[in-house]
């Protein structure tokens, strides 16, 4: 009984879809709006233009000009290889650069909604970017904490000292080098010391 109803309903709708259904497009029309798209630089897929035209079924009429259907669909997939070619090249150049960029920084610069879609489309070389950072944050890390002991081993060594040659702030040197802050501090204090009694030496009475 209920499929009943839903037939007679779809039939009711039917008709009265049918009695104010747009005009459908002529051959020409569609031609016309095909080889406009082919104009294009980018143009739009074959299924895009078929709502547009005013078909639901996504090959519709459209399909009775496989040579231009045919034509659009080979220029976006040379559009699209040339893209994907032009994006890997990028990561490519991306994997020489020092420190290499994020994955986010590359979805900016690539234009791409989310970073996804590199590792997505290129999995081999978000990794191996993803690797490189890391090593050159390592060798970063490594580099910084020998700086960071030689001047330790400076008589007067001040916290000013740590700024001067690493280039880093306090908050961050305490966060990266924590095993290495009191040292720092203990050098810091000794040498503050020396130079107070240097000054109160200095100082006439």
């Amino acid at each position: 009984d209920l499929a009943n109803r839903v037939r007679l309903r779809y039939l009711e709708y039917s008709k009265t879809a049918s009695k104010h259904a747009p005009e459908r497009p002529t051959r020409r029309v569609i031609s016309e709006a095909l080889e406009n798209e082919l104009l294009e630089p980018e143009p739009r897929s074959v299924s895009e233009i078929t709502k547009d035209l005013g078909f639901f079924n996504p090959g519709g009429n459209v399909n009775n000009q496989p040579e231009l259907c045919a034509a659009i669909t080979k220029k976006r997939r040379l559009k699209r290889h040339a893209e994907l070619e032009h994006q890997e090249k990028m990561l490519l150049s991306a994997l020489k650069e020092d420190p290499v960029p994020s994955l986010s920084e590359l979805r900016e610069r690539m234009g791409l909604k989310c970073f996804n879609t590199i590792t997505d489309r290129f999995p081999g070389l978000s990794a191996a970017l993803v690797e490189r950072r890391k090593d050159q944050r390592s060798a970063r890390i490594a580099s910084i904490r020998a700086i960071l002991e030689a001047q330790l081993l400076r008589p007067n060594f001040r916290w000013k000292d740590a700024f001067e040659a690493t280039g880093m702030n306090r908050s961050s040197i305490e966060k990266q080098y924590h095993d290495l802050v009191p040292l720092i501090e203990s050098k810091n204090k000794e040498s503050l010391q020396k130079a107070r009694r240097a000054n109160r030496r200095e100082t006439p009475r």
